[in-house]
């Protein structure tokens, strides 16, 4: 088996070979600017959405409203507490949607 680095739109990643078949690849490293990094997110949120069709809606909408704020996304992460909230107001996660949305919001 070997081990072959590459790199593909500023993201690293390796891909284990077993006579020249890609058998895994992973991503190890996201270099480059901004831009670079926003779609490398961008990919991850899609990755998240489509693997999270099954489940507590609520529950994941708001895991990812919390990760794109960690990742200093606030626009993106608002707008994700703002859909919690819409679409499901009676919900816990709501209500913690709530509480997070008057957080990132300066009081006017």
């Amino acid at each position: 088996m070997q081990l072959d680095w590459n790199k593909l739109y500023g993201i690293s990643y390796h891909v284990e070979k077993d006579r020249g078949t890609p058998l895994v690849a992973e991503a190890v490293g996201v270099t480059g600017g901004p831009m670079t990094r926003s779609l490398a997110m961008l990919l991850f949120a899609c990755l998240l959405a489509v693997s999270a069709c099954n489940g507590d809606k609520p529950k994941e909408l708001l895991e990812t409203a919390e990760f794109e704020e960690r990742q200093m996304n606030l626009p993106h992460a608002k707008q994700l507490y703002e859909d919690v909230i819409r679409l499901y107001p009676t919900s816990k996660e709501a209500d913690q949607a709530r509480a997070r949305l008057a957080t990132l919001t300066p009081a006017q």
